[in-house]
């Protein structure tokens, strides 16, 4: 698919937290439409739901936030801000908060966001009456699987370390192998331009190692208990939107939403990689306005 230009021009906001730095982002407004927060993850930002934000915001209030060392936010030293998902999900519910989305909420969620957007549910039963699942996982890794070498060597090698932050390698790996067809320079852009220098990619080095693999790490109980709580929305209308050229989360990941939520509607995506708003956008677009509008 051919990746084409795209300037969205959407009502944009800031937040400055208690901790001291600033999440930036898009709200679309409108506090009387149902409420849709987009909620990204690990190298991307906002930047990637531009396209389904456009078709939505006409009937909708779109919600959408970079992640603190993502995107337009702010980029706090190692050591100024505590690079992990609770504290992901702590900016979350004060952002959220801010702009007076306290009421009900779809939550459409990606990668790291998938996490997030779940564990800020968990902790808001009720609110969450809609959800739309992209690319990701919100339990520990499935038996016999292991992280894909890309991340593993970024995770636990001071070596990968260096590319993640110094070179970018991350995001710029992604730019290339996220997507099933090349992006055009201003998709790629839109990510890059974000994080140009080795401070600028602290935060996409520190989401990697906050991959919680085992009992011991840092998170694991929180993972666990997200995957004890993901049964009690089965009875909620799920859309689960699947790139299956995902190079982390394959079909197997898919197989596991799957069993968990037998009832949801499922769309595979055969050509679309990682990113796969970026790939599938057109297809994706009218299915989540259909789903949106069956569910109202």
């Amino acid at each position: 698919m051919k990746h084409t230009k795209a300037n969205y021009n959407f009502e944009r906001f800031e937040f400055k937290h208690p901790h001291g730095f600033t999440q930036r982002g898009w709200d679309t407004g409108g506090m009387e439409k149902p409420t849709l927060v987009f909620v990204h993850g690990n190298p991307s930002s906002k930047h990637l739901f531009r396209h389904l934000i456009a078709a939505c915001a006409p009937n909708y209030r779109c919600i959408a936030v970079d992640h603190i060392g993502m995107g337009e936010s702010d980029k706090p030293n190692r050591g100024d801000y505590d690079f992990h998902f609770e504290t992901r999900v702590d900016d979350l519910e004060h952002v959220l908060s801010h702009l007076n989305a306290t009421g009900s909420i779809t939550l459409i969620v990606h990668d790291w966001g998938g996490i997030i957007g779940l564990r800020y549910a968990q902790r808001h039963p009720g609110r969450l009456v809609r959800l739309v699942i992209n690319n990701t996982a919100t339990f520990p890794l499935l038996a016999g699987k292991k992280l894909p070498f890309a991340i593993g060597f970024i995770r636990d090698s001071w070596i990968g370390g260096v590319v993640c932050k110094y070179l970018n390698g991350f995001q710029r790996g992604a730019v290339w192998i996220g997507v099933g067809a090349k992006l055009s320079p201003t998709a790629a852009r839109g990510y890059l331009d974000a994080h140009p220098n080795a401070h600028d990619c602290e935060a996409i080095l520190r989401f990697v190692r906050d991959i919680p693999l085992l009992p011991a790490d840092r998170g694991f109980d929180k993972i666990t208990a997200l995957a004890e709580f993901l049964p009690s929305l089965s009875g909620l209308p799920i859309q689960i939107n699947w790139g299956m050229r995902d190079f982390v989360f394959d079909k197997d990941y898919l197989a596991e939403f799957v069993r968990l939520y037998p009832n949801a509607e499922v769309h595979r995506y055969e050509a679309a990689g990682h990113w796969l708003t970026e790939d599938a956008h057109t297809e994706m677009a009218p299915r989540l306005l259909d789903f949106l509008k069956r569910t109202d």
